[in-house]
C-alpha cells in the first residue's frame, strides 16, 4: 500500500511539474489544456485503485522510474527552459 501511495505520488507530481513549468501560459487555455489537466488527477487515481493487483516488481520499476524522471525533468527543465515559460523567466 505504501508503494503504491509513492508512486501515484511520483506520478502526480511528474506530471504537475511538467505543466506548470515547462508550458508556455497560452498553451495552458483552451480544451486540450483542460484535456490535459484532467489527465493529471484521473491517471493517479486510476492507478491508486487498480494498483493492488499489480505486481511488487512492477510497482517498484514504476516508482524508480518515475523517481528517476522527475529528476531528470528537474535538471533539464533548470538547465534548458522552454521559451516564454515560467522556467525560462
Amino acid at each position: 500500500l505504501v508503494l503504491i501511495i509513492i508512486m501515484v505520488a511520483t506520478l502526480f507530481y511528474t506530471q504537475l511539474q511538467l505543466m506548470r513549468k515547462n508550458m508556455p501560459p497560452e498553451s495552458l487555455t483552451g480544451p486540450m489544456a483542460q484535456q490535459q489537466k484532467m489527465m493529471i488527477y484521473l491517471f493517479p487515481l486510476m492507478y491508486l485503485f487498480s494498483g493492488v493487483s499489480f505486481p511488487i516488481g512492477v510497482m517498484l520499476y514504476w516508482c524508480t522510474s518515475n523517481l528517476w524522471t522527475l529528476g531528470q525533468q528537474e535538471i533539464l527543465i533548470r538547465n534548458n527552459p522552454t521559451p516564454n515559460t515560467p522556467a525560462y523567466i
